[in-house]
């Protein structure tokens, strides 16, 4: 299991034996909610696609998550439909997320307003 970040964008990758897997989750904002299949298959799997859908919704419910903070979704459309790996891949993600969640807003006053303030003292 690898859990990576580029941007906002969070890769959770699986590869046991002969089968692999592979989820991408978004959480850019600003941009219309997508579906990608990275495999350039015209025809993906229905199935793969709805096993993602919802498992990613579950463990969104599970962990308190509003999907609405979800731009997009990538997979691999060859990849073996597993409702317990698409979990434990959204599961990884939601906690290599979880610290960035958790850090406190970055100072909103002003350089201007904190220099004030610093030479008051």
């Amino acid at each position: 299991m690898r859990v990576s970040k580029r941007g906002d964008l969070y890769i959770a990758t699986r590869i046991a034996g002969a089968t692999h897997h592979f989820l991408g989750l978004d959480f850019s904002r600003g941009i219309d909610q997508y579906a990608k299949d990275l495999s350039g298959d015209p025809s993906p799997s229905q199935e793969l696609f709805e096993v993602i859908l919802d498992q990613v919704g579950r463990v969104f419910e599970e962990q308190g998550l509003s999907e609405s903070e979800l731009s997009g979704i990538q997979f691999d459309g060859r990849d073996t439909p597993s409702e317990s790996a698409y979990t434990l891949l959204a599961r990884e993600i939601i906690a290599a997320r979880r610290p960035a969640m958790e850090r406190p807003p970055k100072e909103s006053r002003s350089v201007t307003t904190r220099l004030a303030e610093h030479r008051q003292r």
